[in-house]
């Protein structure tokens, strides 16, 4: 078989696979992730119509049943999410930090 020529090939020649040394690349999230004991607040800008507002907060609504992440409109903390009407569909990944708007053309 193949396995058995490799084998035997290994031997004859002394090849042995070589170890590979693990780096510390990746060990660090890519991103911050938010708090999960406290709910994430999250606000609208002016420009959003109320009928989009009503779709983001059935979105919201939707993801608290399914997921453990919780959600606070106009909640109280400094890292919040704002939904604003953007040129597209787009947020950074994890928390940034203080407010990080969330174009909602999607």
């Amino acid at each position: 078989t193949l396995q058995d020529s490799n084998d035997s090939a290994r031997k004859e020649k002394n090849i042995e696979p070589k170890t590979r040394k693990k780096r510390k690349i990746g060990r660090e999230p890519l991103y911050v992730r938010w708090d999960t004991t406290k709910p994430i607040s999250y606000e609208f800008a002016d420009s959003i119509p109320q009928s989009t507002r009503h779709k983001i907060r059935e979105a919201i609504a939707l993801w608290e049943l399914r997921t453990c992440v919780r959600f606070l409109e106009n909640g109280p903390s400094v890292d919040r999410i704002e939904f604003f009407d953007g040129g597209g569909c787009s947020s950074f990944v994890g928390k940034t930090g203080g407010t990080q708007v969330f174009a909602k053309r999607c």
